[in-house]
């Protein structure tokens, strides 16, 4: 899967920079500066927690708008 980026215009000035970086004209640590201003960063993963099926609700559920039920995955 290919890298995504903000714009068509990030992606091309990320392209521009990657070229300055690859024959030396700028830095490791500008082209990673160049890297978190126009790439879009993947999304935090979720880990999904299974409950025992006692009955009751886990503590904390209301607190993040979600919604147990015993056996859902």
């Amino acid at each position: 899967m290919g890298k995504k980026y903000y714009s068509e215009i990030a992606e091309g000035i990320h392209e521009s920079a990657r070229d300055l970086f690859e024959i030396g004209l700028i830095s490791e640590a500008e082209m990673r500066d160049f890297d978190k201003r126009c790439l879009v960063e993947k999304p935090a993963t979720v880990t999904v927690l299974e409950f025992p099926d006692t009955g009751a609700e886990p503590l904390g559920m209301e607190h993040v708008n979600a919604q147990y039920s015993a056996g859902q995955v």
